[in-house]
């Protein structure tokens, strides 16, 4: 999957097993399934403001707990995971580019079921700890890639005024270290 920026930027990352799944489904509300064949599926969902979500469905207790995505930052840029879990990427001049927000999964109850990121060069894997506890499946987990996360600047005469795009502003606390 690939977001772009209004300026050209482009990231990529790719979905887990792509080598295996079998081609995508397009369903009647935009999304993309993939089955893994391994008990997972991968569900990218289209959202607001130049962001996508990959969504990755385990079935079941014998799904894998580890999931490769291949990152493709812009030329010369670079991907650090930050203290709080997120992804910021950077261009080759420094500049914020993009983020892909801390990890999450849930079971079908809504049970927070622990996760976290890894990131080794251009692979980012996700990690979900589904077999630790008895949890509901299916298990859910979203790796959220966003770009072009402020909308514009205004001036009130005395203050710059940064308008951030609606997912920027819900609360994700993806950007920046605490």
């Amino acid at each position: 999957m690939a977001v772009q920026s209004s300026s050209g930027t482009v990231i990529r990352l790719g979905l887990p097993f792509n080598e295996k799944a079998v081609e995508g489904k397009k369903q009647s509300n935009g999304t993309v399934v993939f089955d893994n064949e391994n008990g997972t599926s991968s569900v990218l969902v289209p959202k607001e403001g130049r962001s996508v979500a990959a969504v990755t469905v385990l079935s079941n207790s014998s799904s894998p707990s580890r999931f490769n995505y291949n990152l493709t930052v812009p030329s010369d840029g670079t991907a650090t995971l930050n203290n709080r879990g997120a992804v910021e990427i950077f261009d080759g001049k420094g500049a914020f580019s993009g983020v892909i927000a801390p990890a999450w999964a849930k079971d079908s109850k809504g049970t927070v079921v622990a996760t976290h990121y890894e990131l080794n060069g251009p692979t980012l894997t996700q990690v979900v700890d589904h077999t630790s506890q008895s949890y509901t499946y299916p298990v859910v987990a979203d790796p959220w890639l966003g770009i072009d996360l402020i909308d514009r600047f205004s001036w009130d005469g005395n203050n710059i005024k940064v308008h951030v795009t609606p997912i920027t502003s819900s609360g994700t606390g993806a950007i920046g270290s605490a």
